[in-house]
């Protein structure tokens, strides 16, 4: 069962239920022995409580055979109303709902803090290796699975991970996910269809989220575009695309393994923004002499207007909104970063 706030409500309730059923035994005994031992309200009320509460002051006791007898009832209903009472509340605790749904309003005021995170639907082998990148990255991100099993897998494998047990087909899970103001959403669940209609709600909550989609073949991908997802991925292809391009180029294969499992260690193929108020605008590659000032390589550019330039020469000019495909180490690419928003010629010669 996914934990949300349907926890506090039947809690709530049935604290409520037990107020009610005393406040409701307490005013109907009153009743009752002002009927019969022709009591006022306040000594009738005064004699309630402190039979119901086992007191037992002896200063007033009934007089009649009838109200002994009615009296005999409501000890035996208060004791009744008790027990059930304790059974109920101490099953809330046993079940561990109320520990549950702390955690649960914990997860949710973390969630609320994020701003252009991603949401990862699904955390099977591809939605676990996604995850490790990101938080290896400092991406903030969260994730969901239906199944618990994989939840408590991912927690141990990353600690601190944001994670919401639920389907995330369902508008009030991606809700609980901030998928309003979230960047991405990554669907990588083995179901087609589970995939198209995550798509088809995270895009009908935030219209402005990129979705990258898993597919397990070409027209299970065409059917994710059309439902909105920005990038969709055959499984398939990818497979058989790494299986050619190991025979074909081994050497390059063993390169890119080395780029996504390295950490910290070896080389990285980042993207860096060149924004408009940037001294990077209007000048050539040449110009900015980038590998000998970062140790970065500018392997690709991507213009704003969508066009790709790849392997770009010295006389390439960088202009406003531009974004740098770059291949180094991570300490390469920070110096590269703080060099395109360098602000003033000292600055820029360090």
């Amino acid at each position: 069962m996914a934990v949300d706030d349907s926890l506090l409500k039947e809690t709530v309730e049935k604290i409520l239920k037990f107020i009610f059923l005393i406040l409701f035994l307490i005013l109907f005994s009153s009743l009752g022995f002002m009927f019969i031992e022709k009591w006022s309200f306040f000594k009738s009320l005064w004699f309630t409580v402190v039979t119901i509460s086992t007191v037992g002051y002896g200063d007033t006791t009934p007089q009649t055979n009838l109200g002994k007898a009615f009296d005999m009832l409501i000890i035996i209903s208060a004791i009744s109303l008790f027990a059930y009472s304790a059974s109920s509340i101490a099953a809330l605790l046993i079940e561990g709902n109320i520990a549950a749904y702390i955690r649960y309003k914990r997860l949710k005021k973390m969630i609320e803090t994020l701003k252009d995170h991603v949401i990862i639907c699904g955390l099977g082998k591809t939605g676990s290796i996604v995850a490790k990148e990101l938080k290896r990255e400092g991406i903030p991100f969260v994730a969901i699975d239906k199944d618990e099993s994989k939840l408590e897998k991912a927690k141990e494998q990353i600690p601190g991970i944001l994670a919401i047990l639920g389907d995330a087909t369902e508008d009030t899970v991606l809700n609980l996910a901030g998928i309003r103001k979230a960047k991405f959403v990554v669907v990588t669940t083995q179901s087609d269809a589970d995939n198209i209609f995550m798509i088809a709600s995270a895009k009908t909550l935030n219209p402005k989220v990129k979705i990258i989609a898993r597919a397990s073949d070409e027209q299970a991908a065409l059917k994710m575009k059309r439902v909105g997802a920005t990038e969709v991925v055959p499984q398939d292809v990818i497979g058989a695309t790494r299986m050619a391009a190991y025979i074909i180029h081994p050497a390059v294969v063993n390169f890119l393994d080395l780029l996504q499992h390295s950490g910290d260690l070896a080389l990285k193929i980042e993207e860096v923004f060149v924004p408009e108020n940037s001294h990077f605008c209007g000048r050539l590659l040449k110009e900015l002499m980038i590998p000998s000032k970062t140790g970065a390589i500018i392997i690709g550019i991507k213009r704003k207007d969508g066009e790709f330039i790849i392997s770009p020469t010295s006389a390439q000019m960088i202009l406003p909104g531009d974004i740098l495909i770059v291949l180094g180490r991570k300490e390469n690419i920070e110096k590269l970063k703080k060099y395109v928003l360098a602000q003033d010629k000292k600055e820029e010669r360090k």
